[in-house]
């Protein structure tokens, strides 16, 4: 990884954006976070990062209206959206794809017991 990359991990579950934030900065990442969609979007504002891991479904603003604010000052940022709920989401993220090269991790649904 090159020098100086930075991150801004955001995530309405505080616990698991303290795992997401402590296994990137153990990768040498300069790793921030915020809690929701309209913190994450002031942040990245305040100093810019050249990536963001963000949650899809989230209070105030969700991931995907975060990161189209962002891209209207900044389309090169790279960006890995994280969901429990991907196929509510299906048409987004094909075009965050197909457009912005983005990724997505989506977590395994509950099995039923």
């Amino acid at each position: 990884m090159s020098e100086d990359q930075s991150v801004l991990v955001v995530e309405d579950d505080e616990g698991l954006a303290n795992i997401i934030a402590l296994i990137l900065g153990q990768e040498g990442f300069e790793v921030r976070t915020a809690h929701n969609g309209t913190l994450g979007y002031f942040a990245y504002f305040h100093d810019p990062t050249e990536w963001v891991v963000t949650d899809i479904q989230m209070p105030e603003l969700d991931g995907l209206q975060m990161m189209q604010g962002i891209r209207s000052i900044n389309p090169n940022v790279k960006v890995v959206y994280m969901s429990g709920e991907v196929d509510k989401y299906h048409t987004a993220l094909d075009q965050e794809i197909s457009e912005f090269g983005a990724g997505f991790y989506a977590s395994p649904s509950p099995k039923a017991i």
